[in-house]
């Protein structure tokens, strides 16, 4: 779980933050994050869990569409055959 915080800093050290941010291509609130948490000794939490600690590949899930998606080549040459002839005659 997560909470917002909303701060004040001086200018000189927005201006710090931003520019570690810049260098490693990320945002000011993830820079000012890792420096409280590490200021703090708290653990970082992984990035792909969600607020109630349930992970990101848990979120998802998977539907069968009653034919082929994947890579097996043959069925879908078969499928789009099967496609183009009935659109050449309509």
């Amino acid at each position: 779980m997560s909470q917002m915080l909303h701060l004040e800093v001086p200018d000189a050290l927005f201006k710090a933050i931003e520019t570690q941010a810049a260098v490693e291509k990320t945002d000011a609130a993830s820079i000012a994050t890792a420096a409280l948490q590490q200021h703090f000794q708290v653990p970082v939490e992984p990035r792909d869990k969600g607020g109630d600690g349930e992970s990101l590949e848990a979120m998802f899930g998977a539907i069968d569409l009653g034919h082929p998606t994947g890579l097996d080549n043959e069925a879908i040459d078969a499928d789009l055959i099967k496609d183009y002839s009935r659109g050449l005659t309509n």
